[in-house]
């Protein structure tokens, strides 16, 4: 750039943006899929026995993709902190840990909204482990336990609807000043298709 400030702020950036995006468009991917796809086509009434068992091994699947995507976008978010904190105070990576974190997550808008982005991921882990508490066996016992299982895996996707709102406030189009509102709504809607 004409300024000499580097386009860049660290090569890993692009990475670490796409393993957060990956991770969490998975995992809201992952939800929406089997609350809007799996479940009313394979898990209806009058469903063969069949279908239900490839409901429940599509189910199984969609969860450890949830699960995968959670982790990574957890991963890459700790990864994007401690370099944000490098770039920001101009010190190596491991120089980072412990006060550089604690003034970028205290002292600055993007350090906040990191805060609230691992909130919003902690919304979606807790609801999608109360899953593994409700044996799906007995979902086919009882149409009660069913709905629970569909309850909770809304609850976790409203979680991750609201991660994918709190990445719209830190996109590039979000540092646009003029148009900010704008911009952001523009990612988010772009995020949530």
């Amino acid at each position: 750039s004409e300024s000499g400030q580097p386009i860049l702020q660290s090569p890993a950036s692009p990475f670490l943006r796409w393993m957060v995006l990956v991770g969490i468009l998975a995992a809201v991917g992952g939800l929406s899929f089997d609350l809007l796809i799996t479940r009313p086509v394979l898990f209806r009434r009058g469903s063969s026995v069949t279908a239900r068992s490839l409901g429940d091994q599509l189910a199984s699947r969609i969860l450890r993709l949830v699960w995968i995507g959670m982790v990574l976008f957890f991963i890459g978010s700790v990864a994007q902190l401690i370099v944000q904190a490098a770039v920001i105070h101009d010190i190596p990576l491991l120089r980072t840990l412990g006060s550089p974190v604690r003034s970028l997550l205290t002292d600055t808008d993007w350090g906040r909204l990191w805060l609230w982005r691992v909130g919003l991921l902690m919304g979606m882990v807790v609801p999608m482990g109360m899953i593994y508490t409700i044996p799906s066996k007995e979902r086919e016992k009882h149409r009660a336990v069913g709905f629970l299982h569909s309850l909770i895996r809304i609850l976790a996707l409203t979680f991750g609807i609201g991660v994918l709102f709190n990445l719209s406030q830190v996109s590039h189009g979000a540092a646009t000043v003029e148009i900010r509102s704008a911009a952001i709504v523009s990612d988010y809607l772009h995020l949530l298709a």
